[in-house]
């Protein structure tokens, strides 16, 4: 399939995910929500990987790149959780949604150049979802947390930075590893390194049973969008991946108009427009 398809289905996932973040997360704060995404994840993968009989070794020589994908993944993920919960977040938003950007600056040091078309459809997929992530919030500029927008900014764009940096790493370890495999080891390095920064917080781990339901759903949609993100980054398509991947918003304002019935502006439908014809564009082009 092509790497743009496939990271719009991570883009659907993770935004799934995003949504039912909204309806939990509050409750949980960003590391204990995350603690219980990744851990149901981890039990997705092993039951998948024990019904499939999946080969589960081991080898040393691309152990780096699982372990620096499972820490740039984790790091990722609690700095857009404590982004988007510090606020505002049409600052947060936004800014973590520029990882594509990353991605595609890291592809051209590694020789991987996009022809003239498919740079015109990945700066109309990086504007149409600018536009739908800094629209129809009620968060604003002027509503500052305490200390200023600084810090928000800084959690959002090292998470941007480090979830490039992941998408590399799988890259690398997947054709090793294979994809489930490749999943399941990273996450349970992430797992680990939560472990010990909610340890360093002093931090339970422990999750009320009312959420356990919400975290499992969460846990299984943010896998499935890592798993399809891994398959399209292998080889040349992880630019393509990674920028077919950014329309999460997308797919989180769509959930929460029809189940929440939250109004979505003219101008977030228009955002909505130029992403999904962005991608299109991408997936009919293709990767040279």
């Amino acid at each position: 399939m092509n790497p743009a398809l496939w990271g719009l289905i991570s883009a659907a996932s993770w935004g799934s995910a995003d949504f039912v973040a909204r309806i939990s997360g509050q409750a949980l704060g960003p590391a204990r929500s995350l603690f219980g995404m990744i851990g149901s994840g981890i039990l997705f993968l092993v039951i998948w990987a024990v019904a499939t009989d999946l080969p589960l070794g081991l080898p040393t020589e691309g152990l780096h790149w699982l372990l620096i994908n499972g820490a740039a993944t984790m790091a990722s993920m609690l700095l857009l959780y404590a982004g988007l919960f510090r606020g505002p977040i049409a600052v947060a938003a936004p800014l973590v949604g520029t990882y594509p950007v990353f991605v595609v600056l890291g592809g051209l040091v590694l020789g991987i150049v996009p022809t003239g078309a498919q740079w015109i459809a990945m700066a109309a997929v990086m504007a149409g979802v600018w536009m739908v992530a800094t629209t129809g919030h009620p968060q604003t500029l002027a509503e500052r947390p305490r200390g200023g927008v600084g810090l928000t900014v800084a959690y959002s764009l090292v998470s941007a930075i480090s979830f490039a940096v992941a998408i590399f790493a799988a890259r690398e370890a997947v054709p090793i590893y294979g994809d489930v495999q490749s999943v399941l080891f990273t996450r349970i390095v992430s797992f680990v390194c939560l472990l010990g920064v909610m340890t360093f917080n002093r931090e339970a781990p422990l999750l009320p049973r009312r959420w356990w339901t919400a975290v499992t759903v969460q846990g299984g949609l943010d896998t499935l969008g890592m798993f399809t993100m891994f398959v399209g980054s292998v080889g040349g398509g992880a630019p393509l991946a990674a920028v077919g991947s950014a329309p999460v918003a997308v797919f989180t304002v769509i959930l929460a108009r029809i189940f929440l019935a939250e109004r979505v502006p003219l101008k977030q439908w228009l955002g909505i427009v130029i992403v999904v014809a962005g991608v299109g564009a991408l997936a009919y082009l293709g990767w040279q």
